[in-house]
């Protein structure tokens, strides 16, 4: 379809002219929509409907494999990848494959030295 409305500060396109007046809330930084549990706010409704499942405890999306429920469709997705074998992420030092970006970025710590977590009894530092 045409889609008429574009952002001048993205280029993203719209077929309607109120799609792009809420767009362009992202650029602004206004997060209109406040979440009444928790007080976080959001750019769009859409979010915070997506985030009050979260306090609702409903959990639409689940796994066919193994039955775990998601609030967001997105987080089944990443999920699935556990099942799939899919190993998307890979360090560039060694070579170590991962499903998640997380668990990748979680293992290139070793590499780098860096051991952000400490005993609070003798103080020796660790990387995980």
């Amino acid at each position: 379809g045409v889609k008429p409305y574009s952002c001048d500060l993205c280029g993203k396109s719209f077929t309607q002219a109120g799609s792009l007046k809420s767009h362009q809330l992202i650029h602004s930084g206004v997060k209109a929509y406040s979440c009444d549990e928790c007080g976080k706010d959001f750019t769009r409704t859409a979010h915070l409907k997506t985030h009050q499942l979260i306090h609702s405890g409903v959990k639409p999306y689940s796994c066919d494999l193994c039955g775990k429920s998601f609030t967001k469709a997105g987080s089944l997705k990443k999920h699935q990848l556990i099942h799939s074998g899919v190993k998307a992420y890979s360090c560039d030092l060694c070579g170590k494959s991962f499903t998640k970006a997380g668990s990748l970025k979680t293992h290139q710590l070793i590499h780098s030295g860096v051991k952000p977590y400490s005993c609070g009894l003798c103080g020796k530092s660790f990387t995980r």
